[in-house]
């Protein structure tokens, strides 16, 4: 999956794009944080390893005092940065931040996208320019089908006040729902098969296969480019763990997991075959993947909670430290009933529906004697 991304992010780069909108539940996060979003390994670990009170994170704060699980998995949180490479124009990444183990961010990504293209001139109509940004949607695959916000949320996706261009989806694929096999889990052959009522074209690829998986998003990111329609990548893979840090998946699918266990790694089958090719020797790939787990045992090693802060996180000013009421919000009497006169106020010449005007008429005598009696 980070490589199909990161393909992506040099694509709309290339193309002048000013903003990509992802929109992600839990499945790969982590990984996209810290390969794509360039979330540093020291946050990543320290978010998970430290913490004074199990029990009580996050709400330990200052008071000590246990107000329940009043915060969020730390994998839910998102984060952006921004692509620069070669020359002064950057492209903005953000992953918006997903409260849930479910798939309602969909929305969410589509009205970030949206909100971004629409540009408004002196006149204040917008105009929507799809070319300046578009989102990527990734799924669960018992998600895309399961769940009723995918389905609303393709079927705004081309009407006229929601449309953004077309979106870019991608079915992270492991073959299993939670605990549940597909043959389980819904009534159609492909979890992709939602997209066909939506004429959405739906590419199918092998996650083990990584030059077939980037041939996949250059098709689909060409063809969003060209038609300004959504298109979908089912990334046919596995999971080789469980549903979470403490799921142990073979006691619902064991002969899957014999399979699996059976089965190479994608680092080991692209590895071998970039031998096969000559690309690299085997003793070069093992030190690739020798190094990379050094590095990262070194900085897990090594962190301290307390020395780490991350840089894309502002300091707060003292207004929000310290209470919001002590910033003056008010404003003054007469703009306000300025603000309402001219809400009230109609054109003479209006020709508007008989109803209407009985409505606003209703409007404008029920405020006057609001006034009336709050003496205003």
């Amino acid at each position: 999956m980070v490589p199909m991304l990161d393909r992506m992010v040099m694509n709309a780069h290339k193309d002048d794009v000013d903003h990509i909108m992802m929109g992600m539940a839990h499945r790969g996060r982590l990984n996209v944080l810290a390969h794509v979003l360039g979330k540093p390994y020291e946050m990543i670990f320290s978010e998970f390893a430290h913490a004074p009170d199990k029990t009580l994170v996050p709400s330990e704060g200052s008071t000590g005092i246990n107000y329940g699980w009043t915060g969020d998995v730390k994998y839910h949180f998102g984060a952006n940065r921004e692509y620069v490479e070669g020359d002064e124009s950057k492209t903005r990444i953000t992953l918006a931040h997903n409260p849930s183990h479910l798939e309602f961010v969909n929305p969410v990504v589509g009205g970030y996208t949206r909100a971004v293209q629409d540009q408004r001139d002196e006149s204040g109509y917008a105009k929507n320019d799809v070319n300046k940004a578009f989102n990527i949607q990734i799924h669960g695959d018992a998600a895309f089908i399961g769940e009723g916000v995918v389905a609303e949320t393709l079927n705004l996706s081309q009407l006229r006040g929601y449309e953004t261009g077309g979106s870019i989806h991608l079915i992270a694929n492991n073959l299993v729902g939670f605990t549940t096999n597909h043959q389980d889990g819904r009534s159609t052959k492909y979890a992709s098969d939602l997209a066909k009522g939506f004429e959405i074209p739906v590419i199918h690829v092998n996650a083990d296969d990584p030059i077939a998986c980037l041939t996949a998003v250059e098709f689909s990111y060409q063809y969003r480019k060209q038609f300004k329609k959504d298109v979908l990548i089912d990334l046919v893979g596995y999971r080789r763990y469980g549903h979470n840090e403490m799921d142990e998946p073979r006691g619902t699918q064991p002969q899957l997991y014999q399979d699996i266990d059976n089965h190479p790694t994608a680092y080991e089958v692209y590895a071998n075959r970039l031998v096969e090719e000559k690309v690299l020797s085997e003793e070069e790939s093992k030190t690739y993947k020798e190094d990379v787990k050094k590095q990262l045992r070194e900085i897990y090693d090594n962190m301290k909670e307390s020395e780490f802060k991350d840089p894309s996180v502002p300091d707060l000013p003292d207004e929000v430290v310290n209470g919001l009421d002590q910033i003056e919000t008010a404003v003054e009497l007469d703009a306000l009933k300025k603000l309402n006169q001219d809400m009230l106020n109609v054109q003479k010449d209006l020709k508007g529906l008989r109803n209407l005007k009985k409505s606003l008429s209703a409007v404008k005598k029920h405020s006057m004697m609001a006034r009336k009696l709050i003496g205003l």
